[in-house]
């Protein structure tokens, strides 16, 4: 019985064939592999950061009363009115090491002096390492600002893509601000009524505020994230 094979042009057309729908499918099967990554390292990361300061606030009281140098005035100036690097990092390093780092397990805390949009924005004086690779950028601002980097140094290092900002804010803050409802509490940098869809229209318009809308949907990522990772 004679046996018929393949011929070589229909066995390049097959494996072309096959060249096209991988690389039709390989982009979204990666977005996806990230958005699930991510999504588990910021609910994760969002636990440990409120287990720690529930753990902090037995031994040093209501996290809205952690006070830190300055007050809320935040991001110290130098004499020409530039963020003084080294005193910013010694306000941050002493709020860290006195009411977090006890409680949390982090690999390394250091100083630091990255920015993002071109150097206009400090993402932080100083930087806490995990064991799961990511990095904590702490700045100075009238809050504590926790810029969380699920991937580290690695690119695109831009908010909304793997760059989250929380924030801890003290009560004092809330006493001059009346309308900020989130003092005391480790939480997204905007206000804590907004519904979904100002949440979704600001993650679109200033990624910086893409954590609130990561919040209400639990961290994870939907169809209508508007930021591709």
């Amino acid at each position: 019985m004679r046996l018929n094979g393949f011929t070589l042009a229909e066995v390049l057309i097959t494996l072309g064939i096959i060249g096209i729908v991988a690389a039709m499918t390989m982009p979204a099967l990666i977005a996806n592999s990230k958005k699930t990554e991510y999504s588990s390292k910021l609910k994760k990361f969002y636990s440990v950061m409120n287990q720690a300061i529930l753990m902090s606030e037995q031994d040093n009281g209501e996290a809205g009363e952690w006070l830190k140098e300055g007050g809320i005035e935040g991001d110290i100036k130098d004499e020409d009115n530039n963020p003084d690097f080294g005193k910013n990092s010694d306000v941050i390093l002493k709020f860290v090491n006195q009411y977090l780092k006890p409680y949390l397990k982090i690999i390394q805390i250091e100083k630091s002096n990255r920015t993002v949009n071109d150097g206009k924005d400090a993402l932080g004086e100083a930087y806490m390492v995990f064991a799961d690779g990511s990095y904590v950028y702490l700045h100075n601002g009238n809050c504590i600002d926790f810029n969380y980097d699920v991937n580290g140094p690695k690119p695109p290092n831009e908010y909304g893509r793997d760059i989250y900002k929380f924030l801890l804010c003290s009560n004092e803050k809330c006493n001059v601000q009346t309308w900020n409802t989130n003092c005391g509490k480790f939480t997204a940098n905007t206000d804590k009524g907004l519904t979904r869809e100002e949440a979704l229209t600001g993650c679109k318009n200033k990624p910086m505020y893409c954590t609130k809308l990561l919040q209400i949907d639990n961290f994870e990522f939907k169809k209508d994230y508007p930021h591709r990772l």
